[in-house]
């Protein structure tokens, strides 16, 4: 693994993970299909179960990652990647963790080359795209 794989983890923590945060946080928007025997102008497919699904994924997807950041040994960084996961910036993390830069920069790449071997391992394929119309 090198530094493109850290990019990629760390592009997934910067931008993409938010967003499964948020959209798991919206479980609450989830209602029971109401039922009439009014006849009705319906779209082709099912927003309902498409909003559910993508829920359901992004509860997954939070839920996968938390785990694998739990099984990360404390020693290859597991302590910037739960700050990370806070919403700490790097500034942050130094300011924390009382350590310089070079020892955040140096333990966040251990621990994004654990992570992504790991959810690799645990979980495959699912990061994969999916489509939200």
């Amino acid at each position: 693994m090198g530094k493109q794989t850290v990019a990629n983890v760390d592009k997934f923590f910067s931008h993409e993970y938010e967003m499964y945060v948020a959209l798991a946080n919206l479980q609450g928007l989830i209602k029971s299909p109401e039922i009439s025997d009014m006849p009705r102008n319906q779209q082709v497919g099912n927003s309902s179960f498409d909003r559910m699904t993508n829920i359901a994924h992004a509860t997954t997807v939070v839920n996968a990652v938390n785990a694998v950041v739990r099984s990360i040994p404390a020693k290859r960084g597991r302590q910037v990647l739960e700050w990370r996961l806070q919403g700490r910036t790097w500034l942050e993390i130094e300011l924390l963790s009382k350590y310089s830069h070079g020892w955040v920069a140096k333990n966040r790449q251990i621990a994004y080359e654990w992570f992504a071997q790991l959810f690799d391992q645990s979980y495959p394929g699912l990061l994969d795209p999916f489509v939200i119309d």
